[in-house]
């Protein structure tokens, strides 16, 4: 039986229709901080976590091999995920006590600082080639921060509800 996944092919147990469990497992990987998210790349594993880092994992014949741990900036102290770009760039979705903040992993900058509240909040980030938006939840409403010029370097963004 082969995993497919988005950008992953690997091998796994099977007993009847269903696996038995898991095939690999890493303990504590972020502390008792925890897991806030999972993505697979190319044909790796990443997980982000509230420990302010995350971790590049591989999957090697049945068990997961850790190739890297990072903490891409030493004031995102909440991970909340990773993006990827067909051109290999990184970015890091987190925060920092009560801003959202989007930080270039490749160039080590951070691309995008917004006063939200925390991570606490139910929030979402998109971006397209020429549109970014952020929007949370602040006592029952949504706002929304927009920028419509996405490739520009100065990130002008405006609260549009």
């Amino acid at each position: 039986t082969v995993c497919n996944g988005p950008g992953l092919d690997f091998p796994i147990r099977r007993e009847g229709p269903c696996s038995a469990g898991p095939v690999s497992l890493i303990f504590g990987l972020h502390g008792k901080t925890g897991v806030t998210s999972v993505a697979c790349h190319s044909d790796s594993i990443y997980s982000t976590g509230r420990d302010g880092c995350y971790w590049q994992l591989q999957v090697v014949g049945q068990r997961l091999q850790v190739l890297r741990k990072q903490k891409p900036c030493k004031s995102l102290e909440w991970l909340e995920g990773l993006r990827f770009s067909s051109d290999g760039s990184m970015w890091v979705l987190g925060f920092h006590a009560a801003h959202f903040v989007l930080w270039h992993a490749n160039s080590n900058e951070m691309l995008l600082r917004i006063p939200c509240g925390g991570g606490h909040r139910s929030w979402s980030y998109t971006h397209s080639l020429s549109d970014q938006i952020f929007a949370y939840v602040k006592s029952g409403d949504v706002v929304v921060y927009q920028n419509r010029d996405a490739s520009s370097r100065q990130q002008i963004l405006k609260e549009s509800l």
